[in-house]
């Protein structure tokens, strides 16, 4: 696939956005694929995704949609069977207006969304696997280095290293047991990070 993105977004900078959509897999065979691609596009700011950032935020101006004029990217997929898949991605983007939510301290005192260019370099692997047809198993994990910002000493409560488990095991007909874990690690900024995150469900 080969195409051009042309975006208008009003009251948020240029009108007029362009962004790349460039797309390709090769089949390496029946279960293996490889994928490249250089796309771009809109990013949607709504409630939810700043919920998802910060479900306390509070702002008297307006948060604008992000655009995301070039992501760059490499990836794989694996699917031997109906038990087993994977897919690696590994790449770079370069984001306008990209929300981050900042803190003064590690306690977290006050916090205030800002919206800033950004350059991220990445990687995600995502694995699920099925056992029978009792017990599934996903996992997933994301490595983000963020480039070039730290607003002096304020930190980005965005992670740069995010894993989550999850595991789902049928008991009996209608009852099933489920198990979930999240890991987030943060940069640091000026020798000083903010907690790791350990968030256990059963």
């Amino acid at each position: 696939r080969l195409g051009v993105n042309l975006d208008i977004r009003t009251r948020a900078g240029y009108v007029l956005m362009m962004s790349p959509m460039a797309f390709a897999t090769f089949n390496a065979s029946d279960s293996f694929k490889l994928h490249v691609g250089l796309t771009g596009g809109i990013e949607d700011n709504a409630m939810r995704t700043l919920s998802i950032i910060s479900p306390y935020w509070s702002e008297k101006e307006r948060i604008r949609d992000g655009y995301t004029l070039a992501n760059a990217f490499l990836g794989m997929s694996l699917s031997p069977g109906r038990w087993f898949s994977m897919s690696a991605k590994a790449g770079y983007r370069h984001t306008v207006d990209e929300v981050f939510q900042t803190v003064s301290d590690n306690l977290i005192v006050t916090s205030l969304l800002l919206q800033r260019s950004s350059d991220v370099l990445y990687f995600r692997l995502d694995a699920d696997m099925q056992f029978s047809d009792r017990a599934i198993l996903k996992m997933d994990l994301t490595y983000n280095n963020y480039f070039g910002h730290s607003y002096g000493i304020k930190m980005q409560l965005k992670p740069a290293f995010d894993a989550n488990v999850y595991g789902c095991f049928k008991l009996a007909r209608g009852l099933d047991a489920m198990l979930s874990y999240k890991l987030m690690l943060f940069h640091s900024v000026n020798k000083v990070a903010m907690p790791t995150v350990n968030d256990v469900a059963l």
